[in-house]
């Protein structure tokens, strides 16, 4: 039997408390008797709040209890972003599963991720969880940088697709990704607008210098939405062979695509 939404959210926060709404002074209060006067105007008349304006009133509590980000509360607190020298060291572990290992590390995951499961996974656990607990600060300041560029829908799912991906990346601090990303929204931003002014015929071309000449010809992007291109174009093949992005170089791609897209979705 399924679990009413109201009573899965009380036991996923644990919010148990009666709050109710004065209708004479709009005073909130947790009361648990129903003929006991505002103590605002002492007038009797409440109003049951619904969970949600009850879920937001214990978040208030919370947020003025924790002026801190949650982050640097944790990280103030208990010290869990910090990497103990144990952990430092096994990183090589984690990192070797992305990519190829030393023979070493190889051979210790094959003995040891089959026959110890748990302790391996708990290595991995606090990895992980310590890794990002130190990053979270820096994943919400780029998550702001990004909320300024004020994004605007998208009508092609899979430019939204790439362009949501170059974000993800670009906030987790996968630099070269987010640039490849950035590129690939645009190539495929580009094939749509031409699309869409070619009476659906879509190019062929997989050069992306050609398509952005396609595109500024034929009215899809004006002289600025080239050279915004023209510099994803750049910089996109740079990291496809073997060039590696910073953060600004990063930022300056994902900025220059919206750019683009926004000129061709908007004509």
């Amino acid at each position: 039997m399924a679990i009413p939404r109201q009573e899965f959210l009380q036991k996923l926060y644990k919010v148990v408390s009666t709050l109710r709404v004065c209708t004479r002074c709009d005073a909130r209060q947790v009361i648990k008797n129903l003929s006991e006067p505002c103590s605002s105007c002492d007038q009797i008349a409440w109003r049951e709040l619904s969970f949600e304006d009850e879920f937001l009133y214990e978040m208030e509590g919370i947020f003025a209890r924790s002026p801190l980000p949650l982050s640097d509360y944790l990280r103030t607190e208990s010290d869990i972003g910090k990497l103990e020298g144990w952990s430092a060291a096994r990183r090589s572990i984690l990192e070797s599963l992305e990519g190829f290992s030393d023979p070493q590390t190889a051979q210790w995951i094959a003995e040891n991720s089959q026959s110890d499961h748990e302790s391996v996974a708990l290595i991995f656990d606090d990895l992980y969880t310590r890794d990002f607990l130190s990053k979270a600060g820096n994943i919400v300041d780029r998550t702001m940088r990004i909320s300024a560029l004020a994004p605007k829908a998208i009508p092609d799912w899979g430019v939204e697709l790439y362009l949501r991906e170059a974000s993800r990346c670009f906030i987790h601090g996968f630099w070269n990704s987010s640039v490849a990303l950035s590129r690939a929204a645009l190539e495929l931003g580009l094939k749509q607008g031409l699309k869409s002014r070619l009476a659906g015929i879509i190019p062929s071309e997989d050069d992306l210098k050609l398509l952005l000449e396609y595109a500024q010809q034929f009215r899809v992007i004006d002289d600025a939405g080239f050279e915004m291109g023209d510099q994803v174009r750049k910089t996109g093949n740079k990291v496809l062979h073997g060039s590696h992005a910073d953060e600004e170089l990063a930022w300056d791609t994902l900025w220059a695509v919206r750019g683009v897209l926004k000129v061709i979705y908007a004509r």
